[in-house]
C-alpha cells in the first residue's frame, strides 16, 4: 500500500513538474496534449504552459473569484487559455470574457483591414505617414485613429470663422456682414483668407468643409476653390513673396431649395504645399464658376474647416 502511495506521489511530481517546465505532449498525463491549461476552479494556482509548437512561455495567474489575469500572451494565434473561467476564443485572435487585461500590448502595423462584422470593433495599428498610429473601425467601417507618435491628440479641424477673415490686396473683394452672426458674401469670383498655425499633432490628408447658405437663389449649383501655401521654420522661404499651391476646385454643389436654408460641401486637397504640423499657413478660399448652371446672387458663407 505503502509503495502504490509512493508510486501515485511520485507520478503526480513529475506531471507537475512536466507542467511547468515543458511543452506538454500529445496524450500527455497533465495537458491537453494541444499546449492548452488543465482546467481549474477557484484556486490562487500558478500555471506555465506552452503550445506544443510555440517557444514562448505564458504566465496564467487565476483568482481566488475566479477572474483571471494574463501577465504575458506571445502572438501566437493558436494559443488556447482554458481554465475553468469565462474568456473564450471563437477564432484566431477573437477573445471573449477577459476580466483584467494586466499586461502592455504591442501591436505591429498591418494593412487597413476589412470592415469588421455588424456590432463588432475591429482595433489595430497602420502607418501614417511615418508614423505608427493605434486606430479602430466601428461596425459601420469608419475608421478612427487616436495619438500620433507621442506629439499628443487634439481636435482633428482648423475652424475659421468669417470675421477671422482677411480682405484686400490681391483678394477679390467679398463682404464681411454681420447681423445676428458674422458672414461673408461670395459672388462668384470672390476669395477670402486665412492664416493660422498647424497643430502639432497634425497628420493625415485634409479636407475643406464650407458651410453657406444662398440669400436669394434656390436652383443651380456652387463650386468651391482652395489653395494653400505653408512655410515651416527654418525654411529659405520668402514667406511674403511665396506663392499659393494649385487650387483645388470642388465638384457642384446644387443649392437648397429654399433661400436661408444652410448646405455644407466638401473636398479633398491634394496640393497642399507639404504642409506638416507646426508650419504657419495661409488659406484661400474662392467661390469658382461651376461645371453645370451657376447659381445667382450671393452664397453667404457661415464658416470654414479643414479636416484630417
Amino acid at each position: 500500500m505503502r509503495k502504490a502511495v509512493l508510486i501515485s506521489v511520485l507520478l503526480v511530481c513529475v506531471c507537475v513538474i512536466s507542467t511547468f517546465s515543458q511543452a506538454p505532449t500529445t496524450g500527455g498525463c497533465c495537458g491537453g496534449g494541444d499546449g492548452t491549461l488543465p482546467a481549474q476552479g477557484s484556486q490562487a494556482d500558478k500555471y506555465l504552459a506552452t503550445n506544443g509548437t510555440a517557444a514562448a512561455w505564458r504566465a496564467l495567474v487565476a483568482g481566488g473569484s475566479g477572474a483571471l489575469s494574463v501577465t504575458h500572451i506571445s502572438s501566437e494565434a493558436s494559443f488556447d487559455i482554458v481554465p475553468a473561467v469565462v474568456p473564450t476564443k471563437s477564432a484566431a485572435n477573437n477573445w471573449t470574457g477577459l476580466n483584467t487585461w494586466a499586461l502592455q500590448h504591442d501591436l505591429t502595423e498591418i494593412s487597413v483591414p476589412a470592415n469588421p462584422a455588424a456590432d463588432t470593433a475591429r482595433l489595430y495599428a497602420k502607418d501614417d505617414s511615418g508614423t505608427t498610429k493605434l486606430c479602430f473601425k466601428d461596425s459601420a467601417g469608419v475608421e478612427t485613429c487616436i495619438g500620433s507618435g507621442g506629439s499628443g491628440g487634439g481636435e482633428t479641424a482648423i475652424r475659421m470663422l468669417p470675421d477671422d477673415a482677411k480682405f484686400g490686396g490681391t483678394v477679390t473683394a467679398a463682404l464681411l456682414e454681420c447681423p445676428e452672426w458674422c458672414q461673408v458674401l461670395f459672388s462668384t469670383g470672390d476669395e477670402a483668407i486665412w492664416a493660422w498655425r498647424v497643430p502639432d499633432h497634425y497628420t493625415g490628408t485634409l479636407t475643406a468643409e464650407v458651410q453657406y447658405k444662398m440669400v436669394s437663389a434656390t436652383t443651380n449649383n456652387t463650386e468651391w476653390g482652395s489653395e494653400l501655401k505653408c512655410v515651416t521654420p527654418g525654411d529659405a522661404t520668402d514667406l511674403d513673396a511665396k506663392s499659393f499651391a494649385t487650387q483645388n476646385t470642388s465638384a457642384d454643389d446644387t443649392v437648397p431649395g429654399t433661400a436661408g436654408y444652410m448646405a455644407e460641401h466638401t473636398w479633398t486637397i491634394t496640393n497642399d504645399d507639404s504642409i506638416a504640423a507646426g508650419d504657419f499657413c495661409s488659406f484661400r478660399l474662392e467661390r469658382t464658376t461651376p461645371t453645370g448652371s451657376d447659381a445667382t446672387g450671393d452664397a453667404e458663407l457661415l464658416g470654414v474647416a479643414l479636416t484630417w
